[in-house]
């Protein structure tokens, strides 16, 4: 996905302004992420992408994650997600496959201590 890209469907919040907000505030959680304009607040679909990029920027030192989707397979597989009942479980393979961890060990507290 590029930079201007939506990301959060449900507020508007592109790609570009969720790098800048991790890069600049340095969040110790995932969770934080949805200080950003109430990103993953909503139907939930972004949040694990929200953990990929806080999992690249925050723990692994990448500049700018990438999740090798393009805009229209991102729409497609939020689109199964909400007509799957809002389970991840619809598109785990998919993202998988992508590299993109979907683990509860790997979800929003991951790699942070309190």
């Amino acid at each position: 996905m590029e930079p201007d890209d939506t990301v959060c469907y449900c507020f508007h919040v592109t790609k570009r302004k969720i790098v800048n907000f991790i890069r600049i505030t340095r969040p110790r959680r995932a969770s934080q992420i949805s200080e950003c304009a109430g990103a993953g607040t909503g139907c939930g679909w972004c949040r694990p992408f929200l953990v990929h990029y806080f999992q690249q920027m925050m723990l692994q030192g990448v500049e700018w994650p990438d999740e090798e989707l393009t805009p229209e397979e991102y729409a497609r597989l939020r689109q199964r997600y909400l007509s799957g009942g809002k389970r991840h479980a619809v598109v785990r393979d998919e993202l998988q496959q992508r590299g993109m961890s979907t683990d509860e060990e790997h979800g929003p507290d991951a790699g942070t201590s309190s």
